[in-house]
């Protein structure tokens, strides 16, 4: 099986504007997701506690 039949390669899309930004927490490891969407692209940041 190749790359793109994977389930990895099957999940990735460009994005468009149709995909909201938004804020997600993982409360296991303390880390906070942010992703934003704008004409430029899509960005993501990454914060962890301590």
């Amino acid at each position: 099986m190749g790359y793109l039949r994977s389930g990895m390669g099957r999940s990735l899309a460009r994005p468009d504007s149709d995909q909201p930004s938004g804020v997600y927490y993982h409360g296991y490891s303390g880390t906070t997701f942010d992703i934003e969407l704008s004409d430029q692209g899509m960005l993501h940041r990454i914060q962890r506690e301590g």
